[in-house]
């Protein structure tokens, strides 16, 4: 069964470290590991992370330049592994690049603050074949603010720019993605979007109580659009002793979110390479290399076109 997942961090560590994170054997998603996972698509999230120093101004500056410094090096991953991987811009090209034996890359991005404002950023963007956008991570910025534990704070509404910026995207064909998000700022987006919004990498706040967790009617609402909710990994939010996942926590979110959302509102958003902590095991895998243990329990739990539509075809729909 082949794999389509919404959101991973590999290409930080193309700035990280001095090795290629596709070949360095440490990371959770490598070629090799892509291979051996079945994957059909897999998206490279451009996560720009803002480390609260200086003015407004100068964090966004420094982010859109670290934004141009990852698109960059997605460019030259795409060169030097042209022999495996090609970027895809839409579900079209994910066909074709299937159909010549290759592995499609998606570009999207994690916290927009790069964008300072400007709409002419989104449309930058937008042109290198970013398809999705994370408003927000974990600081405020000109889209709106992040979840928070202050339940006040976590119910401000979107910024007039991001207000604006979400009509913007749907034009352009970028996907919002409201994974971060505050509830405030997901609530407008679900008024606002035209188009089906997702969260590429987030879980049921039922299940495993969390700030960055979805409640049942944000999970509806995103079903509601067409959308999908790509199920995260990270222990913390997939895992009730949030210290350890494994293919029956997965499992486990996946039967809840078919429930309350249905069979078309689920898909797979790993964040590998993105965990700062917890252990996983998938079948004696903690990387894409487990992919295919995965499947196939979605498939024993849940019946094998439910369990093809979570690990491909729903993402598939969405990239349409």
């Amino acid at each position: 069964m082949k794999i389509i997942d919404l959101h991973c961090d590999t290409l930080l560590w193309s700035v990280m470290k001095p090795e290629d994170p596709l070949e360095d054997p440490e990371r959770q998603i490598t070629v090799e590991k892509l291979i051996r996972g079945g994957a059909l698509a897999q998206c490279f999230a451009l996560f720009v992370p803002t480390d609260g120093q200086g003015s407004m101004a100068e964090q966004e500056e420094k982010c859109y330049g670290f934004f141009r410094k990852l698109a960059e090096n997605f460019e030259e991953a795409m060169r030097k592994h042209a022999d495996v991987l090609l970027q895809a811009r839409n579900a079209a090209e994910i066909r074709r690049n299937a159909a010549a034996g290759k592995i499609s890359a998606v570009l999207t991005l994690e916290d927009g603050t790069f964008v300072a404002g400007q709409m002419s950023r989104i449309e930058e963007a937008a042109s290198l074949g970013a398809r999705a956008l994370a408003l927000t991570w974990n600081t405020e910025n000109c889209f709106g603010c992040p979840n928070s534990d202050d339940r006040e704070a976590h119910l401000l509404p979107l910024k007039p720019f991001g207000r604006e910026a979400v009509e913007y995207m749907n034009d352009l064909g970028m996907i919002a993605d409201v994974s971060h998000l505050n509830e405030g700022g997901f609530w407008d987006v679900a008024k606002i979007s035209r188009k089906p919004f997702v969260a590429t990498h987030s879980c049921a706040n039922e299940l495993v109580k969390h700030k960055r967790n979805l409640t049942d009617d944000q999970i509806r609402a995103v079903a509601e659009s067409g959308g999908v909710i790509g199920i995260n990994f990270y222990p913390p939010f997939v895992s009730p002793d949030r210290e350890n996942t494994t293919i029956d926590t997965v499992v486990r979110q996946a039967r809840y979110l078919v429930n309350v959302g249905g069979e078309d509102a689920v898909a797979l958003g790993s964040d590998f390479d993105g965990m700062a902590e917890g252990t996983l095991d998938f079948g004696g895998f903690s990387d894409y290399a487990g992919y295919p243990a995965i499947a196939e329990a979605l498939s024993d739990a849940l019946g094998s076109r439910s369990a093809e539509k979570i690990c491909s075809l729903n993402a598939l729909r969405v990239l349409e």
